[in-house]
């Protein structure tokens, strides 16, 4: 069912027509590379390496309500592939399918460069795993995830701007509990925050 919230949020906006000026908005996409934070002082046999990084890619919607004239408020609504491939004991691969609201305050410059900074919320959709099945990805990592979102982008062509970004995801969304012999409680490790690599194009339709 989660499958289905993306277009149907993605009609309604695009079917709602702004009275005002101050709105610019359109459509984007992007490719980037993604990896997660590993664990600190790992205990053996666990590499430090416990994440590798993988490809990734967005698109979505984005719009920009200006405040002055030279800051904007400026929003997406994303659907983003991430992942990472998981180093230790070789066993294979994780992907992630979010959707994604930045809300960002957008700074531009005199030639029209603008740097964006702000959250980011995510949400999980579905996972996809080498070494889980596909219904348990969402039990061992969490659902939601938060992060601070930092951009940068510049105009090319009428209606046509060149983005780039970085995503410092806050919240661990995995958890590794480690236990020496049946009698050992256990150590509790938190890690898998998502680091996050972007360029793509965006297109104004308004």
């Amino acid at each position: 069912m989660r499958l289905f919230l993306f277009p149907t949020i993605l009609v309604l906006l695009t079917s709602f027509q702004p009275g005002f000026s101050q709105l610019r908005y359109g459509i984007h996409a992007g490719i980037g590379i993604n990896n997660m934070s590993d664990i600190n002082d790992p205990p053996e046999p666990f590499e430090s390496d416990y994440y590798e990084a993988a490809m990734s890619y967005l698109f979505g919607m984005f719009g920009e309500f200006q405040l002055s004239e030279k800051f904007d408020l400026y929003t997406e609504l994303n659907y983003e592939r991430r992942g990472a491939d998981v180093a230790v004991f070789d066993q294979g691969e994780i992907r992630f399918n979010y959707l994604s609201l930045p809300l960002q305050l957008q700074y531009s410059l005199q030639n029209d460069i603008s740097f964006k900074l702000g959250p980011q919320f995510n949400y999980l959709v579905s996972g996809i795993s080498d070494f889980l099945p596909d219904s348990e990805v969402d039990e061992v990592y969490d659902d939601f995830d938060i992060g601070i979102n930092l951009g940068i982008s510049y105009p090319i062509i009428e209606k046509i701007r060149v983005a780039a970004r970085y995503y410092h995801g806050l919240k661990p969304l995995d958890t590794l509990l480690f236990t020496e012999d049946a009698n050992d409680p256990g150590e509790e490790f938190e890690f898998g925050r998502h680091r996050h690599w972007a360029i793509g194009v965006q297109y104004y339709l308004h």
